[in-house]
């Protein structure tokens, strides 16, 4: 349930926003990342290892969560950009185009997994810093990549002749 209310309140929160704003964007896939989070969470703590690599482990730890209630009804895990999800979990990492994240030679989130969105550039920045600056991960707890779309979404409006 709790979850379910975090995600009302992204939503709820993102209404007032017009759709096609990058920070309307940025919330939908927040809220996204928050019900990925919670089903791998809930799948490690019953299974007791988290689901495979990619798009077939988020789908796996989905239908696991969403036994009595339906939290991702569509089978990929897609951002509000219609970029799939990236997950890998850490055992996964070091596998040739696996799409972990690292910089100078360590892994973000080292002893569980990386789950992320490329954002609205579509580069998950494997080997660019300044392509990351818009990823939308589950391990960058200040939430950085916020910076990026507050600048772009003022961008948008300047564009389209409003102001929010």
């Amino acid at each position: 349930m709790c979850v379910l209310g975090i995600v009302l309140g992204f939503v709820a929160y993102s209404v007032s926003i017009p759709m096609g704003s990058p920070k309307a964007r940025m919330n939908r896939t927040e809220a996204g990342l928050t019900v990925l989070v919670t089903a791998l969470r809930t799948y490690k703590t019953d299974f007791g290892v988290f689901p495979p690599t990619g798009q077939e482990g988020l789908r796996l730890a989905t239908k696991h969560l969403s036994r009595n209630v339906n939290y991702m009804p569509d089978d990929n895990a897609l951002d509000a950009w219609g970029q799939p999800f990236v997950y890998v979990p850490s055992a996964d990492y070091a596998t040739p185009k696996s799409g972990a994240l690292e910089e100078r030679g360590v892994y973000f989130a080292p002893d569980s997994y990386q789950l992320y969105s490329v954002g609205m550039d579509g580069d998950g920045g494997e080997n660019s810093i300044a392509k990351r600056a818009d990823n939308i991960t589950s391990w960058d707890e200040n939430h950085s990549w916020r910076k990026t779309y507050f600048r772009r979404h003022q961008d948008f409006f300047r564009e389209h002749g409003t102001r929010q």
